[in-house]
């Protein structure tokens, strides 16, 4: 202590840091290993290698470990087992070892974001790999490989699918990945449960299969790696049930997209960029969640589907669903778009048959074909099938029950509470606690007690451990209250190493399932509603009360054969999870309580709440303002729970679709409208029973009406609404029921004529209770009822040490008074004298001369220093022992780089130059990654230092660096991963360097697989190799260095496709610019000049962007205008080549059937080539029907019958086009006339007067 003390004091940096490194370079001589450190994070970015690490180790876990971290969070389905912090594992791969140990250093307290969580860090960890240094290429070309995959692998099968939403609070939020709020997707739903017909099925299986199956097909033909469905159909027809069942089926997440939230076309990009890959992106009812010319244009929205936008990702599905499909624009589910159409119908016989299978367990009855028969007269869904099939579990009684419904035609009709009871007399310290809110006392063990379990004769030792760590903020789960704490408290699990499998597959899960039930048992009923403070302000969407509600079934005053009804109804909805499960049903009820107000709506929810110890969440939809908030308020909701929407009737006005739509256009023109604070039909169906209804298990959805007859039918139809209760006025048998809970009696003289009187005056159960509350004698109040939870050698051995640390305490404090003396009372001056006179006289004797590079110079980096770091990389020697490895998840290599303190020696023109990598601790600066979209939190200062002889200062400095510079300038272009810009709105004005934000740009088209006339392929390739080519030219002839391309001709052309094929032979950037979203020119200038050099600047459907209009209705009045217009932004030196995007070419058409069936040459070739003469059709359609069989004769027998179907839609469109060209000029006729007789009238007036 002594010694490091005063050399740290008094020592320079210089010699402590040439003392250091000399002293590791001399151990370094001795070893043959090479250590390559894994950090958790690169930056504000996950490492990928470190997480890929983690899981893999997990795996193959050794009786090497003798610690390890167990952890399950309460949305993980399994126990998560890692290495705990300093221990060792050892791995063999092709015959080499490999050692890893996992490692923590203390660090200033960080900030890091993980996904969409931030946590609070005081340490810094990685993982060392470390081995023989002659398999470092087998490392970084095979083993890290190796783990990546087989991690990716494990996440894959492990994967929980989540069902996203648009986070509408995400304005205030630094990260991309904010803008969607996850909830797990527990939808039971399977191909082997939906009632579609068979063949459909089978058909969109094989076509999920063969789409995942077919990445370097995709590839190969230059086309995005995405596929559109599109669901049309009545509702009830199992089109969410589908979606759910292709994200089981794939793996897939869903990303449900609202459109009516989104404000703009740059929003609607900046959403898509922040979903993952192998994820299924979803519009429901598109063809009434937003009119697409208001805020998000249709050009903006198609350029999403399948524009450069669409291949930001890998392995996307788009999913459509629509009532109607005749209302949708035909741009909009074009092929290429949305590539299947699956018309979604009413129950057919197959799909009855499977549903039977399903409920019932059977495959054949006497009434199937009576049923059948009927199917074919009635209308009915596969909901309305299976809502009568979950009535009763003997077939012969449900089937009975569903002719009937065919013949009355209703087509709408977990380680703390299991220790805590298990304490022995050998534990000594209980913590004992109640708080205000709880109604037992809860006992636990306190810190360091100690408690032995048996379990199957096997002994498991518990510990409970406290360890000190810098104070932190904890919220507690419900985010109401906090606490501030100083511990880090765990519980440890100690036990003979061969009973780890039974440990963690047997034990653990025993004791999870037994405080499961405990805290059911001891649970306190809550009722919940939605915070008046804002759904997202700290306290959290919900707040809740304890419900002390004393009602239960036996008090109900309600028919006796109703409260058995309701009860048998509760336990078979309670006990039938894995049958909901099997037959692919979320596991909900919903329940609909009608009846004049006082008949016991409120009293019946109460009791259904203690009944099943479900807590109550009471939702006042007049709160909600989107269908955002809606899916917020539910994804915040637990299970086994009790959602209720009372007086539904008044409380939001949910009508039908069709019947509003003119005044719905009418509010539209006024300026106060605000789509966005609208709760829609649409919305809040999906709500009860689509999609988001599975977020969770074992829910209950109840609505209470006094007017049963003003709700809107598709709100309570059976498989929304499954059980409809009529809670009437006082029965007899109700009346008898209060007397006996208010008096105890069960019989009176009375009871006969109050019984009478009932039958003829409507008094409700809260009237009859009322009156007999008010005196405690039954005969007067009859009379007057008018209805109204140590050794002596030990204990020496600890004097001993206690001495010596003592004098080692005494001489470092002596050291301490000594500096301090030396700081204090020396003058600045005179300490930095000496310091520099030391140095000064160590160097006299030094011929070498150090440069030093720092990270950054200021805010902005050294490019220096990332040229150093990427040269170095390249040339690692086996001089360093410790390399630093990372991969971020965007990213496609795994980079390499030198450690800290770790040194390199480099030979240029036969001169010697010494590289080292330092790291100085810093108060802690936080730092902005190159899309300046979220920072990190540093306490480090980073610089490489290069040392020569003083002699070759001017190579070093015209030579050596610049050379440096160079190469890793032409690395970085041949590596570089072309990107897709878009405006950030949100950054505009938000003080950072750019508002534009990015995404790599990963679609597949080339020039080889572009389907365009080959000559105009070749001139374009040649005027961009020439344009590249000539720098010093246009600086010469005093020409900006830039090129004008006008691409135009009608849609799924390949426009799109040419752009990405320029920017991946250029490797340029595109920045993709919407006009629509910027306000001003200065804005426009501002966008411009933060874009970068080797780029593309993209205006796409020019025509409609600059004047904000729809391309087909355009005024009249500015023909002339947009004329000029038109002319000046299309002359030379703007646009200085024009390319015409033309329908399909023979030329074509032979490039797509090479790319997309392998193929040259083929008997239906000249057949199709005549075709392609005579009907106008697009490359797209063309790529579309070769895309659906591999073979030749099928796929390309189906291009000769669509060319039948397509000149069928050609003459109808033309004819709507003449249609539409006869009513403009009628409008204009009648126009022009009007304003005649107008203009002869004022001619008139004007001669009277």
């Amino acid at each position: 202590m002594v010694v490091r003390s005063v050399a740290r004091d008094y020592l320079p940096p210089e010699f402590r840091d040439y003392l250091y490194l000399g002293f590791r370079n001399f151990i370094n001589k001795f070893s043959t290993h090479l250590t390559m450190v894994v950090y958790e994070f690169d930056g504000f970015q996950d490492n990928e290698i470190y997480n890929a690490t983690e899981l893999y180790v997990a795996a193959k876990m050794s009786t090497d470990i003798h610690r390890l971290k167990v952890i399950k969070n309460p949305t993980q389905k399994n126990i998560t087992v890692t290495m705990e912090v300093n221990e060792d594992f050892t791995d063999t791969f092709n015959g080499v070892k490999f050692y890893w140990s996992l490692v923590s250093k203390k660090t200033p307290t960080r900030q890091y974001y993980s996904h969409d969580n931030r946590t609070s860090r005081t340490d810094l960890r990685s993982l060392e790999l470390t081995f023989h240094r002659d398999h470092k290429d087998l490392v970084l070309n095979e083993y890290l490989p190796f783990i990546l995959n087989d991690a990716e692998m494990k996440k894959q099968e492990q994967k929980t699918v989540k069902l996203f939403t648009v986070n509408t609070n995400s304005s205030y939020s630094r990260m991309a990945t904010a803008m969607w709020t996850s909830v797990n997707l527990d939808h039971p739903a399977s191909f082997a449960t939906l009632a579609m017909d068979a063949d459909t099925k089978e058909m969109v299986k094989k076509d999920l299969d063969r789409f995942v199956a077919r990445r370097e097909y995709y590839r190969k033909v230059g086309k995005a790696w995405k596929r559109g469905y599109l669901l049309y159909g009545p509702p009830g027809t199992g089109k969410s049930s589908l979606i759910a069942a292709m994200a089981n089926y794939l793996n897939f997440d869903i990303y449900d997209l609202e459109l009516t939230d989104i404000k703009s076309n740059s929003e609607l990009r900046s959403l898509l960029v922040a979903t993952a890959n192998r994820s299924i992106l979803v519009v429901e009812d598109i063809d009434c969640s937003v009119e697409l010319h208001d805020r998000v244009t249709l050009s903006g929205f198609l350029n999403f589907v399948d524009g450069l936008w669409s291949s930001c990702g890998d392995e996307r599905i788009i999913i459509f669903t629509t009532n109607r499909k005749d209302k949708l624009d035909p741009a909009l589910i074009r092929p290429g778009r949305m590539d299947l159409h699956i018309h979604m119908s009413y129950c057919t016989p197959c799909g009855f048959r499977l549903l039977a299978s399903n409920y019932l367990g059977i495959t054949q009855h006497d009434l199937f074909n009576q049923i059948e028969d009927l199917m074919s007269e009635v209308d009915v869904t596969p909901a309305e099938v299976a809502e009568q099939l979950l009535k009763d579990d003997d077939p012969s009684v449900v089937l009975d029950g569903l002719i009937k419904f065919f013949d009355d035609n209703q087509v709408y009709s977990a380680a703390e509470h299991y220790l805590s009871a298990r304490m022995s007399p050998a534990t000594h310290r209980l913590k004992v606690t109640k708080t205000p809110n709880q109604k037992h006392i809860v006992i636990g063990t306190e810190i360091n007690e100690e408690f032995t379990d048996n379990y199957k004769g096997v002994k498991f030792y518990w510990s409970t451990v406290s360890k000190k760590t810098p104070t932190r903020e904890y919220y507690s789960d419900d985010d109401v209250t906090h606490s501030s704490r100083s511990d880090l408290r765990s519980m440890e699990l100690t036990f003979h190493r061969k009973h780890r499998d039974l440990a963690l597959n047997d034990y653990l899960p025993f004791i999870v399932q037994v405080a499961e039930k405990k805290k059911r048992e001891q649970q306190t009923v809550k009722l919940f509603t939605v915070n008046s403070n804002g759904l997202y302000s700290r306290e959290g969407t919900w707040k809740s009360v304890n419900l002390d509600h004393p009602s239960n079934f036996a008090t109900l005053a309600i028919d006796s054969d109703m409260k058995e009804m309701v009860m048998k109804d509760l336990d078979r909805f309670k006990q039938r999870r894995e049958y909901y499960r099997k037959v692919g049903k979320a596991w909900k009820r919903g329940y609909l309580l009608y009846g004049p107000p006082g008949t016991g709506k409120s009293s019946l929810i109460a009791a259904i709440s203690n009944y099943l110890k479900f807590d109550i969440y009471d939702l006042q939809l007049t709160d909600i303002k989107s269908n955002s908030e809606l899916r917020t308020l539910l994804m915040a909701t637990a299970n086994r729970s009790i959602l209720v929407v009372e007086d539904i009737d008044c409380s939001a006005t949910l009508h039908d679709r069709v019947a509003v739509e003119a005044a719905k256009a009418a509010r539209r023109r006024s300026s106060y409208y605000s789509k966005e604070n609208e709760v829609t039909l649409s919305g809040f169906l999906n709500f009860i029973d689509g999609l988001w209804s599975s977020c969770g298990d074992e829910r209950i959805i109840i609505f209470t009406t006094n007017h049963k007859d003003k709700l809107d039918p598709a709100l309570i139809r059976p498989g929304r609404m499954d059980v409809h209760i009529h809670l009437s006025y006082c029965t007899p048998c109700a009346f008898r029921v209060l007397v006996n809970n208010y008096f105890g009696i069960n019989e009176h003289n009375l009871f006969q004529q109050i019984e009478d009187l009932m039958m003829e005056i409507d008094v409700t159960p809260a009237e009859i209770a009322e009156q007999l509350l008010k005196d405690d004698n039954p005969d007067i109040m009859l009379n007057a009822l008018h209805f109204q939870k140590m050794s002596s050698s030990t204990e020496s051995k600890i004097a001993m040490a206690k001495t010596v640390v003592s004098t080692i305490g005494s001489v470092a404090a002596a050291a301490m008074v000594a500096r301090s003396v030396a700081r204090d009372y020396m003058p600045p001056e005179f300490q930095d004298y000496l310091y520099f006179g030391f140095r000064n006289f160590i160097n006299k004797f030094s011929t070498q001369l150090t440069m030093v590079i720092y990270e950054s110079d200021g805010f902005r980096d050294n490019e220096i220093y990332n040229a150093t770091q990427l040269y170095l990389a390249a040339r690692i020697s086996a001089e360093i022992h410790r390399l630093k490895v990372t991969k971020n998840p965007s990213e496609k290599n795994i980079r390499v780089a030198m450690e800290s303190n770790e040194e390199f020696t480099d030979i240029y023109n036969g001169v010697k130059f010494k590289w080292s990598f330092l790291s100085k601790k810093t108060p802690t600066r936080e730092y902005y990654n190159d899309d300046d979209s979220s920072g990190s939190s540093r306490s480090d200062q980073r610089t490489l230092e290069l040392t020569f002889h003083r002699k070759h200062k001017d190579l070093a400095l015209n030579d050596y660096l610049p050379f440096i510079i160079n190469d890793t300038t032409t690395r970085k272009q041949e590596e570089k991963t072309v990107k897709l810009f878009t405006v950030n709105t949100k950054n505009m004005y938000s003080g950072r360097p750019t508002a534009w934000t990015s995404v790599n740009l990963d679609h597949p088209a080339n020039f080889s697989t572009l389907a365009m006339d080959p000559d105009v392929k070749e001139k374009m390739m040649k005027d961009l190799d020439r344009f590249a080519a000539r720098r010093e030219y246009y600086r010469k002839v005093g020409k900006a260095w830039k090129r004008g391309y006008l691409l135009y001709g009608p849609p799924g052309t390949g426009k799109s496709s040419l752009i990405a094929a320029m920017a991946n032979y250029l490797k340029f950037d595109i920045y993709d610019l919407e006009l629509t979203a910027i306000k001003s020119n200065s804005e426009l200038r501002n966008l411009l000049v933060s874009t970068a050099n080797r780029s593309i600047l993209v205006v796409e459907d020019i025509d409609c962007s600059v004047e904000l209009h729809d391309r087909v209705a355009v005024a009249a009045a500015k023909a002339l205008a947009r004329e000029n217009h038109r002319r000046a932004l299309l002359r030379p030196g703007r646009m200085d080549v024009h390319i015409h995007m033309s329908y399909c070419t023979s030329s074509g058409f032979r490039v797509l059937a090479s790319n997309y069936l392998n193929i040259t040459q083929h008997d239906l070739f000249e057949k199709i080539e005549d075709l392609i003469r005579e009907v106008e059709i697009t490359p797209a359609e063309v790529a579309e029907q070769l895309l659906k069989d591999d073979d030749p004769d099928i796929a390309l027998g189906g291009l000769v019958g669509f060319f039948d179907v397509k000149r069928k839609e050609n003459e109808e469109a033309k004819a709507r086009a003449m249609e539409e060209e006869q009513l403009v000029a009628k409008e204009k006729e009648e126009l022009d006339s009007k304003q005649n007789k107008e203009k002869q009238q004022d001619n008139g007036n004007l001669l009277i007067d």
